[in-house]
């Protein structure tokens, strides 16, 4: 199975790309920088961002799936995502694709949204509290 990955040099992305490879699927990546992802067989790197529709249509078709793990590095603004989701979903309806995943972080960085911080406050003390609880038991 062909897999377009959108976000691939981002950190949940690269776990993606990494798996996919590993399972023996080619991979079409799009990317900014393409020298920031290694050359590895099976993958093929496009030039591009997630709002260029050509480079996104050049990446997504001859896929079967279409990766989107865009993150919180680009994603500062909700029309950042939502402009990439709808220029993905037109070049899945160009290209044939019928497939697509979304995974990210970058909901909880999205700056002016009001419901934003709820999610940090809410469950990232949680995280770090467990993850520090043996710390802090060795400091006493």
């Amino acid at each position: 199975m062909q897999i377009a990955i959108l976000g691939g040099t981002g950190g949940i992305g690269g776990h993606v790309l990494g798996w996919a490879l590993d399972a023996g699927h080619p991979v079409h990546a799009l990317a900014r920088r393409p020298e920031a992802l290694p050359p590895r067989g099976g993958l093929t790197v496009i030039r591009g961002d997630a709002l260029d529709a050509a480079a996104v249509a050049d990446t997504i078709a001859g896929s079967d799936a279409v990766v989107s793990a865009l993150g919180p590095r680009g994603a500062r603004s909700q029309s950042l995502l939502a402009g990439a989701a709808a220029i993905a979903v037109a070049a899945m309806d160009k290209t044939g694709p019928r497939r697509l995943v979304c995974v990210s972080a970058a909901g909880a960085y999205i700056a002016g949204d009001p419901n934003t911080g709820w999610l940090l406050k809410a469950i990232l003390p949680r995280v770090f509290a467990k993850q520090f609880a043996d710390v802090r038991e060795w400091r006493t």
